[in-house]
This record gives structure tokens, C-alpha cells and sequence, in this order.
């Protein structure tokens, strides 16, 4: 069946006065695909859509109905119920495939999960892998020689599991009374300003307001 042409979006550019070989060039994108997007109703890529979107000056989500839940999820693999749902085999698989970044945050004790973790993560640093830990304030480091140490006061923070493009993200506190209960997503990242950057971006915000360990105050 072919696919029918995005009205909205083909709208949107006679209101603007823009044909399809100027939108192709102001996004960065060949003609035919700019075509493709306009007579065929093909959905662009995230990055692409919110160009399309501030170019045009409409809400991409308008132009794409669809855009919202395909595009913005790309990145989610798999949502486990708990912590202890993921695999062991996954957590191995993650800290030993991992050779340019681990970054973890976590705000409830344990932060890792057994001292295989902890051990498996000091074999890391000790490759040359740099590990960023960054605590609740009222949270023990655990014992990882070579990693770099911080504690945040950030009174809601989520546990942050990256190992290069691949990421664990624990949803912890969503039971009421019960810190260590929530869902935990498995990203892989597929998208600029998906899940996995979204992510990625509140840890290096954490990791900058904070404070090194040894200078916490009492």
C-alpha cells in the first residue's frame, strides 16, 4: 500500500514559503528525503524532526502524530520490575565490554550489587577505564580502587549505570516508604536526545555540582 502524503507538514511549508530543497538544505538532509517526508508521510529522524519543527515553527509532535512514542522510546530496550531482575550476566556483560566510560550514580545502599561488581569494576580502572561514582551524600563509596569519587546533595537521585552506549537506569523510590523499589530501564543508545542522552546529561549535571569525597562536610 503506498504511503500517503503528510498534509500537515506540506501545509506548514506553503504557510512558511518553503520548498522542499530549501527544507532539505536547512536540515541537513538529502531532497529525497525531504520529498520522502512530505509525499510518502515517512517520520524523520528525532534530530531531524525538531529542526523541521523550529524551521517551521510548529510542534513536530503536530507535523508527526506518531513522533512522540516511536522516536522518543528508540532507545529503550527493556524495563525490568526491580534491580534484582536484571541479569548478572547483563551487568558483566556491560562493565567488561566497557572501555571508554562507566558512570554510576545512586542515592541508596548497596550502590553495586555484590562484590563481584566492585571487583569486576577495579579490574576495569586498572585496564585504564575511567569509573566516575557519584553518591547520596549519606551513602558509602564502595570499594573500587582507581575510581573517582563524589558525593551530591541532590535529595532525588536516580541510579545511573553507564558503561560506554549501553545503560541501566534504576527508578528508585516509586514505592512510598520503600527507597530501593522502582523499575529499571535498559537503554542502548540509538539517538541524539533520546533516553540514553537524556540520562547521560542529568549525571554530568550531578557530577559537576558535586563534591569531592574526602571534602564533604559534616
Amino acid at each position: 500500500m503506498p504511503r500517503l502524503r503528510n498534509q500537515r507538514l506540506k501545509t506548514a511549508l506553503a504557510v512558511a514559503g518553503i520548498r522542499c530543497d530549501q527544507l532539505a538544505n536547512a536540515v541537513g538532509v538529502d531532497y529525497k528525503t525531504a520529498q520522502r517526508w512530505v509525499y510518502e508521510g515517512r517520520v524523520p529522524h528525532r534530530k531531524s524532526a525538531l529542526l523541521v519543527g523550529q524551521l517551521l515553527g510548529v510542534d513536530p509532535e503536530w507535523l508527526w502524530p506518531t513522533f512522540g512514542v516511536p522516536v522518543s522510546s528508540a532507545d529503550l530496550v527493556c524495563v525490568y520490575t526491580n534491580i534484582d531482575d536484571a541479569p548478572v550476566h547483563l551487568w558483566q556483560h556491560m562493565i567488561d565490554s566497557a572501555s571508554k566510560t562507566i558512570d554510576i550514580a545512586g542515592g541508596t545502599t548497596p550502590v553495586l550489587h555484590g562484590e563481584a561488581m566492585a571487583e569486576a569494576l577495579t579490574q576495569r580502572t586498572a585496564a585504564g577505564t575511567p569509573v566516575r561514582l557519584c553518591l547520596g551524600r549519606k551513602v558509602s563509596s564502595p570499594s573500587i580502587d582507581g575510581a573517582d569519587v563524589r558525593h551530591t546533595r541532590h535529595p532525588c537521585l536516580p541510579g545511573i549505570y553507564r558503561f560506554d552506549t549501553g545503560m541501566l537506569v534504576w527508578l528508585t523510590g516509586a514505592a512510598p516508604g520503600a527507597a530501593q523499589v522502582g523499575p529499571v530501564m535498559r537503554l542502548a543508545r540509538i539517538d541524539d536526545n533520546g533516553l540514553f542522552d537524556l540520562y547521560a546529561g542529568i549525571f554530568e549535571t550531578l557530577w559537576k555540582s558535586a563534591t569531592d569525597q574526602n571534602k564533604v562536610p559534616a
